[in-house]
């Protein structure tokens, strides 16, 4: 009579127990190999990097790969760069009316009309373009 769910020849009563000994000394070494790699992966895989957006990456996610992302980022820059704060150089006094979809239009826009500089960082690149559409009376 076996087990439930034992395959068969497994821990059955009257089982060599030679056989069955060498099955449960195989059971844990295996647990262990499988818990190494899996560490191992997690290790290796799971080391945190700081990435500097480029252009192209929020144009395209502006574009619709991402839209979530690239408001998120944009908006980012935005609260940093509003009231006229200086960003990367730039500044934009941005009217409280104005939304984030409006937001990621200006910047979208710009980046189309600016292929060449989508190689760039993203954070001057939106900031340039929150400025050339938002400018402010003031220096």
């Amino acid at each position: 009579m076996a087990f439930i769910h034992s395959p068969p020849g497994w821990l059955t009563p009257g089982a060599d127990s030679a056989t069955a000994r060498k099955r449960s000394k195989a059971i844990p070494i295996f647990r262990i190999l499988a818990l190494s790699i899996l560490l191992l992966v997690v290790a290796t895989g799971a080391e945190a990097r700081a990435e500097v957006q480029k252009g192209m990456h929020i144009y395209s996610a502006c574009r619709g790969v991402n839209v979530h992302f690239c408001q998120g980022y944009i908006a980012a820059i935005a609260d940093e760069m509003n009231g006229g704060i200086e960003f990367r150089r730039y500044r934009a006094c941005i009217p409280e009316e104005i939304t984030i979809l409006q937001l990621r239009l200006v910047v979208s826009k710009w980046m189309s009309e600016h292929q060449q500089y989508r190689h760039d960082p993203a954070a001057g690149l939106v900031a340039e373009a929150l400025a050339a559409a938002f400018p402010c009376s003031f220096r």
